[in-house]
């Protein structure tokens, strides 16, 4: 059965996300996490002695993992060597990692700790995977960059139990440096957030981040696979990882409700989730690279150049030969709208969009910016292809 993870750093977040339909939390402390939102005042000692006992009382069946996922440093391994003897002391079964030197540590302090590789970069080869497997990792997450297809050889190839992020935000970059000090001196909370917009390209605003850690960028949109529920289902994964960390009340409820219902194979709601979590974020929601690895390709840089003068309505993401073509909306699209399809090789097809499906292969009449849709074959059409208005 596939698990619905998420980061909980008190006992009122805990509540929230099981009463939401999570069904395994991550102790998110800010001592050893890259990207928490919690406070830097709260005390290890409180978290240990108050919280974590509060929410095991509270949640004896729910699996727990402590989040250990900083890129460590030798400052930090006496931390790390402190969390270990209390996680062994408080029977936490799980710690998630990204940095694989400190895998000989951990099984030698916490021998019968599972540990749960969750890298934000690189492991997205099933060679990877086998070879963290042989080291004695348990469950490995994937990086965002990884598409379903190679998703699939992963599970023909290994044993190995797999998650993936389901939801939120997009880790771009990483420093150890704090960069956002010099820029916002008036700033002394830590985490600080500042958000800022691309204008080359309006409505994309980036999120910077600054932990004790060291400063994050955040892409301009969140990752959401809602749209290909179905497909995420038939992987049946170990877990999917829904990250609300920093968002509302509204979105992390919504977020986590919607994934637990797909898995119980429960009804959709009839308000369209994306557009709450869209609102409640301020940026729109997107497979990323799970269908294929060019979803956010920008147009600018196109070579050949394309000789395109109209709006463009889609980006061809994907194609399946003799079936279907499926493309992401950059302007909504109605039925019937008349469309060229221009090839990366400058070829032209001339459309009549009479027949639009959603990924569940349902027929719809309109489609709205950020969503992805299914349109018949056209022999020639290849990914990155371009999609415009007659």
């Amino acid at each position: 059965m596939t698990t619905l993870s998420t980061f909980v750093t008190s006992l009122d977040e805990a509540k929230r996300a099981v009463d939401s339909g999570a069904t395994a939390l991550i102790l998110d402390h800010p001592c050893l996490s890259l990207r928490h939102t919690a406070n830097d005042d709260l005390t290890l000692e409180t978290f240990i002695n108050n919280i974590c006992p509060a929410i095991q009382s509270q949640y004896p069946t729910i699996p727990l993992s402590w989040n250990a996922d900083i890129l460590f440093h030798d400052a930090d391994l006496e931390i790390l060597k402190t969390v270990l003897t209390h996680i062994n002391t408080l029977k936490i079964p799980s710690i998630r990692i990204q940095d694989a030197g400190v895998i000989p540590l951990i099984q030698t302090i916490s021998p019968d700790l599972s540990i749960h590789f969750a890298s934000e970069m690189g492991n997205n080869n099933w060679v990877s995977i086998q070879a963290f497997e042989a080291l004695g990792v348990r469950q490995q997450t994937l990086t965002n960059e990884v598409p379903i297809s190679d998703i699939k050889v992963m599970q023909t190839k290994t044993n190995a139990a797999l998650e993936i992020q389901v939801q939120g935000p997009i880790l771009i970059q990483y420093s150890r440096r704090h960069l956002l000090k010099g820029a916002f001196p008036k700033l002394k909370t830590t985490p600080t957030r500042v958000e800022s917009e691309d204008t080359d390209l309006p409505n994309r605003r980036f999120m910077f981040q600054e932990t004790a850690h060291g400063h994050l960028m955040y892409g301009h949109f969140h990752r959401c696979l809602i749209p290909a529920i179905a497909q995420l289902k038939d992987l049946n994964l170990a877990s999917w990882l829904v990250d609300c960390r920093g968002e509302s009340d509204t979105y992390t409820r919504t977020a986590l409700q919607t994934y637990s219902d797909a898995l119980l194979d429960k009804p959709a709601p009839s308000d369209p989730p994306i557009d709450i979590l869209k609102k409640e974020s301020r940026r729109s929601q997107k497979l990323g690279f799970f269908l294929a690895n060019m979803t956010d390709k920008d147009w600018r840089d196109q070579s050949p150049v394309r000789n395109i003068d109209a709006p463009v309505l889609a980006m061809i993401i994907d194609t399946i030969k003799g079936k279907c073509i499926i493309g992401e909306c950059m302007e909504p699209i109605d039925q019937n709208t008349k469309a060229t399809l221009t090839t990366p090789e400058n070829k032209v097809h001339h459309l009549e969009l009479d027949d639009i499906r959603d990924l569940n292969n349902q027929a719809i009449t309109r489609a709205e910016i950020g969503d992805l849709i299914r349109l018949p074959w056209q022999k020639g059409c290849t990914p990155k292809s371009i999609l415009t208005k007659t």
